[in-house]
């Protein structure tokens, strides 16, 4: 009952889209905003639309890490004289380091390819200054007339422009992934 609400409490935002998450009642910020949700559409305040829906998955990546560490070492500490903080910090943090390491490298590749909310609060403006990398590849092959861009694609440009960001998220992923594999090596 409760036990099985609670696991499942971090996954409700999951089905929360970015765009209508970063949306709460009022008036619509922009042409897109207002044509996509009605006039009752305006952003959201905080960084709460572009963390909100991946939260839920690292809270079940956390808690399969937390279910897979055996009761018998949290015993044994408890028998050593091992206070809650010290079986906290010296035993449940170091054995959640592989899941830290996924959740962080996971985080990382959703923050770059993170696009929908700031598409639809303010499509890129004022002037290009939120502007990220995926939403300028999403403009190049599927123009907005509200955005000032030209109605023709770019298909060429687009699919360049994306594989080289594909190649910058890969770069950014294998550096990752050296640097916690020597972290891996030091503990």
């Amino acid at each position: 009952g409760a036990r099985r609400g609670y696991r499942a409490g971090p996954l409700w935002p999951r089905p929360t889209r970015p765009a209508p998450a970063g949306c709460r009642h009022g008036r619509g910020s922009s042409p897109q905003t207002s044509r996509s949700y009605g006039a009752r559409c305006r952003p959201a305040p905080g960084a709460g639309p572009a963390a909100w829906g991946a939260i839920g998955n690292y809270m079940l990546l956390f808690l399969a890490g937390l279910q897979s560490i055996p009761d018998d070492i949290y015993e044994s500490a408890s028998i050593d004289g091992a206070t809650k903080v010290q079986q906290f910090w010296y035993m449940t943090v170091p054995l959640l380091a592989p899941i830290m390491q996924i959740v962080i490298m996971l985080a990382i590749i959703n923050s770059l390819k993170g696009y929908e909310s700031i598409m639809v609060l303010t499509e890129g403006g004022p002037i290009g200054r939120t502007e990220v990398m995926f939403l300028y590849v999403y403009k190049l092959l599927f123009p907005m007339p509200s955005a000032g861009a030209t109605l023709d694609p770019q298909f060429g440009y687009g699919s360049a422009v994306g594989f080289v960001t594909a190649i910058i998220v890969g770069m950014i992923t294998l550096v990752y992934q050296y640097m916690s594999r020597k972290m891996n090596k030091i503990n």
